[in-house]
């Protein structure tokens, strides 16, 4: 039984075509000023926000799943820009 991960290269090719045209949709950030804008807002304010030594497990929590969604836009706009691959 071949392993679509290992096996032929056209279900890789098929995966990989269907990640990038996702991740495209992620080029609004670059591409529009008002969402460039919106992005660079939760990058100072999200991303970058310290949480406090005293905070609560939630608020830590809350903080880090803020900062990954983030992170993922960025990792998105990467994927899109350098056709599937990450660097």
């Amino acid at each position: 039984m071949d392993d679509w991960l290992y096996g032929e290269g056209d279900a890789q090719e098929t995966q990989r075509a269907a990640a990038v045209s996702f991740a495209q949709a992620y080029m609004v950030f670059v591409e529009d000023s008002r969402a460039r804008e919106l992005l660079s807002h939760w990058d100072k304010t999200l991303r970058r926000r310290r949480v406090p030594v005293n905070a609560s497990i939630q608020e830590y929590a809350a903080s880090e799943a803020l900062r990954d969604f983030i992170e993922k836009i960025y990792q998105q706009i990467e994927f899109a820009q350098n056709d599937g691959r990450l660097t």
